[in-house]
């Protein structure tokens, strides 16, 4: 798209050099839009390069270290609305920092998470923003602003399940709140394609991720785990969705730390 648009202001240029009275006004008119339109999708292209035009200049390493640094420090923070209430017990060097029950293993755990999914949330945008209008206005839109408020949200529906764990509701009931917290926080501060889909993927491969670590190596457990497993116990039901949740906090992070370096 843009190159054609830039053949297409090159022939109206051309035109003028023999230019038709009747038509003269129109072209000048066309090739005003032409000429803004090429800008336009400059400006988009340059804001957001393939990850190959920007590895070199190290912009790609800053971007992804800033994200783990940040699942290190901000997601045990998070991870801990939950600890606290017991909603999960750390069983392999656990930590008790102030009122922060958290184990060891969290932060790099939680900074590979970090660094994983805003990797992916890069890699997609790049190959999105040609041609998918959501993502651009996604890429327009990324500020420190919207980021804080991301993450404000998530840490308030993290809030919201373990009040209402800590509050003995039923499972079913937990899962419709937090599905329709999902649904709108996802419409609302994301509403991507590839937004959707890592979401998702995370949902799903996240808590099969936990099953692993808790059968081979005892990280930790749910006491109320109701989603049973023969391998490796329970976990709750609501925990998928907490995943959920956590995409459109780290895409706009990812988007940000972008734009910001």
């Amino acid at each position: 798209m843009y190159q054609r648009t830039l053949l297409r202001t090159a022939a109206l240029e051309r035109s003028l050099t023999h230019p038709n009275a009747l038509t003269l006004a129109r072209n000048r008119e066309l090739i005003g839009h032409s000429r803004n339109l090429v800008c336009n999708l400059a400006r988009t292209k340059s804001s957001y390069p393939t990850t190959s035009e920007v590895a070199p200049e190290g912009k790609l390493s800053a971007v992804l270290l800033t994200l783990a640094l940040s699942g290190a420090t901000t997601g045990t923070l998070l991870d801990g609305i939950h600890s606290r209430v017991g909603v999960l017990i750390y069983d392999s060097a656990p930590l008790q920092l102030g009122g922060l029950s958290t184990s060891a293993w969290v932060p790099p755990l939680l900074a590979a998470f970090y660094f994983v999914m805003g990797g992916l949330v890069i890699f997609f945008d790049s190959r999105m923003v040609g041609y998918d209008p959501t993502t651009r206005g996604a890429l327009r839109e990324a500020n420190l602003f919207k980021m804080v408020v991301s993450f404000g949200v998530l840490a308030a529906m993290l809030e919201l399940s373990s009040y209402m764990y800590s509050s003995d509701m039923k499972s079913s009931t937990i899962c419709l709140a937090l599905a329709l917290c999902a649904a709108v926080n996802y419409l609302v501060l994301d509403s991507t394609k590839q937004g959707l889909a890592l979401a998702l993927l995370c949902a799903l491969g996240a808590p099969l991720l936990e099953l692993v670590l808790m059968q081979s190596m005892h990280l930790w457990h749910y006491p109320q785990g109701d989603l049973h497993t023969s391998v490796a116990g329970g976990i709750c039901r609501f925990v998928p969705f907490c995943y959920f949740f956590y995409v459109p906090a780290i895409s706009n992070l990812a988007r940000y730390l972008w734009k910001m370096y």
